[in-house]
């Protein structure tokens, strides 16, 4: 379709041509009412010959150009091949001068070869006094947040603990409930055989020998002496204790020999008379 407009205009500006041609020529026209044509036959076929030689293909670059300069493609003087003033030359950008280099190339070195670098060695450094190594010490704070945090864990730990040991626990505490049990019930058993066994009579026989029997100190005069010996040493005391009682009196009437204030000679008339 775009082939044979190019066609048809290209022949009516040939045509347009041709006519102004003859009569610049002076070759006027021939009446148009002979033979029906514009143009001589022979003028005709040289323009067919024409024709043919141009490469319709032109016409698709021509509109390829005045779309791409930005001009009109309505225009009907700019789609015909013949003017070759009309048809804008298409500037290509040039090559820059300019060379980039990738940042790599200055950034990394690639070896080349492998080098091995000695190392100097040099003599220990003496040091005649040792500094601690910290010399400036940060203060910590926050000593509350880390209690709180140990009693979190803590109560953390033990929760997890019970997740996974509930059951040994319940086993535990029900086994231990068991055993206090029965513990008690043997105490229970035992206080009541005891109490079947009780007589009132011999419980009162027996308290009334421990209440009349006496006691026994574990020492004498601040010694700590064996129980045989202590008993001997309280006899031993309760005679001296007698003898002094009676010690100027008779066995008998347990009277004072010598009277208070008595004379020899009054002593012998009242025992000897």
């Amino acid at each position: 379709m775009l082939k044979s407009l190019n066609l048809s205009r290209i022949l009516v500006n040939q045509s347009a041509g041709l006519r102004g041609y003859k009569k610049d020529m002076g070759l006027g026209s021939t009446p148009t009412y002979q033979n029906k044509r514009l143009i001589d036959s022979s003028f005709a076929v040289d323009v067919c010959k024409d024709v043919n030689n141009i490469n319709l293909r032109l016409g698709n670059l021509s509109l390829t150009s005045q779309y791409l300069t930005g001009a009109s493609l309505l225009n009907s003087s700019g789609t015909s091949l013949q003017p070759t003033t009309q048809i804008k030359q298409i500037q290509l950008p040039t090559a820059s001068k300019r060379i980039v280099e990738a940042p790599s190339s200055e950034i990394i070195k690639q070896k080349t070869f492998i080098t091995t670098i000695k190392t100097e060695v040099k003599e220990p450094e003496i040091k005649t006094r040792i500094s601690e190594p910290i010399t400036i010490r940060i203060k910590k704070y926050a000593a509350r947040m880390l209690l709180l945090r140990k009693r979190k864990m803590k109560k953390h730990k033990l929760k997890r603990l019970w997740d996974r040991m509930y059951l040994k626990f319940l086993a535990n505490k029900t086994q231990s409930k068991k055993r206090s049990e029965i513990q008690f019930r043997g105490r229970l058993a035992a206080k009541v055989t005891d109490a079947r066994k009780f007589d009132a009579e011999t419980f009162v026989k027996s308290y009334l020998t421990e209440l009349h029997t006496p006691l026994i100190p574990a020492t004498y005069k601040g010694k700590r002496l064996p129980q045989w010996l202590i008993v001997e040493l309280m006899e031993n005391d309760k005679l001296k204790e007698k003898e002094a009682l009676m010690e100027g009196k008779t066995y008998t009437t347990k009277e004072d020999i010598v009277k208070p204030g008595e004379t020899v000679k009054s002593f012998i008339e009242r025992t000897w008379k």
